[in-house]
């Protein structure tokens, strides 16, 4: 097991409604998922907007073999406006990448921040 952090700069600008991001996970290694946090600074002039939070991950399904899946994170909207995410989780996935998909419901606005991403690096046969 090897503690891993991945850190991702937001920006969703003026007309843009999502930014993705996505790393690779070394080939034969499998990545638990032990925590999402960050911070979220939003410029909206008319609210409300909607932002949601997710991490992708690549999932095994019965009877369709290797997908994506998707955990949502919901923010919490603090005092001065802007969003808190912080939340413990248990996402285990087979390898090939992680995704974050930041979103938001208009094209109005911007928003920045930094999301992170924290687990351990798995070797499946230790």
């Amino acid at each position: 097991m090897k503690p891993v952090m991945m850190g991702f700069e937001v920006h969703i600008g003026v007309g843009e409604q999502n930014a993705n991001f996505s790393v690779s996970i070394p080939e034969g290694k499998w990545l638990r998922i032990t925590h999402v946090s960050g911070w979220l600074f939003v410029n909206h002039p008319q609210p409300p907007l909607v932002v949601m939070v997710s991490v992708l991950t690549a999932a095994f399904q019965v009877d369709a073999g290797t997908i994506s899946g998707a955990s949502y994170f919901a923010p919490t909207v603090l005092s001065d406006g802007s969003l808190a995410i912080g939340q413990s989780t248990n996402i285990l996935t087979m390898g090939d990448f992680v995704g974050l998909n930041v979103q938001k419901n208009s094209g109005a606005g911007t928003i920045d921040g930094l999301i992170n991403i924290i687990g351990e690096l798995l070797d499946p046969l230790e």
